[in-house]
């Protein structure tokens, strides 16, 4: 599993704007080119955990398999949401206590939705996508801690 990394360590991060490259408390600095290099075109979740610039590790091959469900740019209203969601619930009672753990990505309009009706499910529920800031002036950007604090604990990067 050398293209799947879990956040092993929350770290305190700051990011270079002329070389792209991460720095953290604890010395652990990787550029964007070195942390994609040894990707597969697969994508993969990534835990955020409301960390940024976390230390990550290759994932342990016991770790329990992952059964997610990128619903893109769908479904295209809070009510067709609501029923995906539903569905999801009554079809998958007790996901979270079996082999195989279950992420869903709805689009960011629908993520407190998402993580609202799924509680107690076991279904986790995951951001599309991330920026590499913690704050600023970056309109339209979201930050790995602002999804981890809406509940999501997954976040697909470097997918088409």
């Amino acid at each position: 599993f050398t293209s799947a990394f879990t956040v092993q360590q929350p770290l305190t991060s700051s990011v270079n704007k002329s070389t792209g490259t991460r720095k953290s408390s604890n010395l652990f600095s990787i550029s964007y080119e070195q942390a994609y290099a040894n990707l597969t075109p697969a994508p993969m979740p990534v835990p955020v955990n409301g960390a940024v610039g976390a230390v990550v590790e290759p994932m342990s091959t016991k770790r329990r398999p992952i059964v997610a469900g990128n619903w893109k740019l769908n479904p295209t209203s809070k009510t067709e949401a609501m029923d995906l969601l539903n569905g999801l619930k009554a079809a998958n009672q007790g996901a979270g206590e079996g082999d195989v753990e279950v992420v869903v990505f709805p689009p960011l309009p629908f993520l407190s939705v998402a993580v609202e009706m799924l509680k107690g499910t076991g279904i986790k529920v995951g951001a599309q996508n991330a920026s590499s800031f913690d704050k600023g002036a970056f309109t339209g950007e979201i930050a790995p801690s602002m999804l981890a604090s809406a509940g999501c604990s997954y976040v697909l990067l470097g997918h088409s």
